[in-house]
């Protein structure tokens, strides 16, 4: 099992080595035990390449939603599969790279099938992000079921899949992964159709990865990691916080572009029916777990009092609530957004203590003491967090300014 787990607090579930895919790790929180991690598992896949030389792709993912006879189809993110050409309309994909890349799809059972055919549903760029593509197999695999979007209102719980490139992992060596968190926010325009926002911990390679409601359906494509409020990447001068919040497109672009492109999936299966969990309660918040959604949803809106209010109430409820480590990430970066840089290493130092967060607490953390001009130990800690599994381009840059700012260029 991976370092990070602290099994007091999450039940694991493990596939074991005969299934050909290595350890399988599943997080769930117990409170979520109703929802069904290996059913989720076994309509997730890998979508992965095999080029020569490596060419640094990490792998995505995508979920089985049609069938007919031995071919499957499988819904991702476009850029998954495809490398676009700059600022052309309609988008065009690279082929040079397609072709040198040989992507592959490897599925639960652990088999591996060629990528038979790339149908972009993101025509310009302002369409959703959004790709089917098949593979043929003979063998029975289970369908996802699409859920309606719409339901997955603000402090809905859901729960984003995939195969992060986390641990040194990459392609087909990636474990499945599977992150709860609540809906932040519903927004009416996001670049690309990323609309769906919400506060689930996701990796790179998760990407095209479904994004489940309680009750398995699929209700969301995910795609980008880190936003804010605007829908961009976070930026900044020097080195950068991470704020944890991250981004799907709504199942209902999917099902608009389906019809208007006339597109056929056979043996789609639907059910529109609201989810028998309900959100959150963030009106009148009574338990820790409702005290953390509301104030997840602070943190996103930037009520930095607010949310720390609403933290403490869900700490004051219950010191071990599930996402603990989370919930002190989200903390630091409220301090941190304060100019607090000591009580953001505090809470960045419990976050990485409570473990199901140490790979951005030790990120974050590394940017205080940057602040605070402690680059040796901002150095350490980032080394840690790509040890930990956070090792993507906005970690090296982090490390990058430190490296610089102390004369190490």
């Amino acid at each position: 099992m991976v370092s990070f787990i602290n099994a007091s607090k999450w039940v694991v579930v493990c596939t074991t080595a005969s299934l050909g895919v290595g350890l399988a790790t599943v997080l769930v929180p117990k409170a979520a035990i109703a929802f069904d991690s290996r059913l989720a598992e076994n309509v997730t896949v890998q979508i992965n390449g095999y080029s020569q030389p490596d060419d640094g792709f990490p792998g995505g993912s995508g979920v089985i939603v049609g069938r007919e006879g031995d071919r499957y189809w499988v819904l991702t993110a476009l850029h998954v599969v495809c490398d676009r050409i700059p600022m052309r309309e309609p988008i065009s994909c690279r082929q040079d790279i397609a072709e040198n890349r040989r992507y592959r799809i490897r599925t639960a059972s652990g088999q591996e099938y060629d990528l038979m055919d790339v149908q972009p549903l993101q025509q310009t760029l302002d369409d959703p992000d959004l790709a089917l593509v098949q593979f043929e197999s003979s063998q029975d695999y289970t369908l996802a079921t699409l859920g309606d979007s719409d339901h997955a209102q603000l402090a809905a719980s859901i729960y984003v899949a995939g195969f992060p490139a986390a641990f040194q992992t990459a392609g087909a060596d990636r474990d499945f992964y599977l992150s709860q968190g609540p809906v932040v926010s519903r927004r009416r325009q996001g670049v690309q159709g990323y609309t769906l926002i919400y506060g689930a911990s996701t990796k790179i390679g998760m990407s095209g990865g479904p994004v489940f409601d309680s009750d398995n359906r699929v209700v969301g494509i995910h795609g980008i990691a880190d936003t804010d409020q605007s829908g961009q990447s976070e930026t900044g001068e020097g080195a950068q916080v991470k704020s944890g919040f991250n981004g799907g497109i709504p199942i209902a672009s999917f099902m608009q572009l389906r019809q208007t492109q006339q597109v056929q999936v056979p043996n789609l299966n639907q059910d529109n029916a609201p989810p028998s969990q309900a959100p959150a309660n963030i009106t009148n918040p009574q338990t820790a777990e409702d005290y953390q959604a509301s104030g997840t949803i602070e943190a996103y809106e930037g009520n930095l009092h607010s949310a720390q209010e609403r933290f403490n109430q869900a700490l004051a409820i219950d010191p071990h609530l599930e996402g603990l480590g989370r919930l002190h990430v989200q903390q630091g970066n409220l301090y941190f957004a304060q100019g607090d840089y000591q009580g953001a290493i505090a809470e960045f130092t419990a976050a990485i203590e409570a473990e199901d967060e140490s790979g951005m607490a030790y990120s974050n953390r590394a940017v205080a003491r940057i602040q605070l001009r402690d680059y040796a130990a901002a150095i350490e800690d980032l080394t840690a967090a790509i040890a930990n599994g956070d090792y993507d381009a906005r970690t090296h840059y982090n490390r990058g300014v430190a490296h610089a700012r102390r004369g190490n260029l």
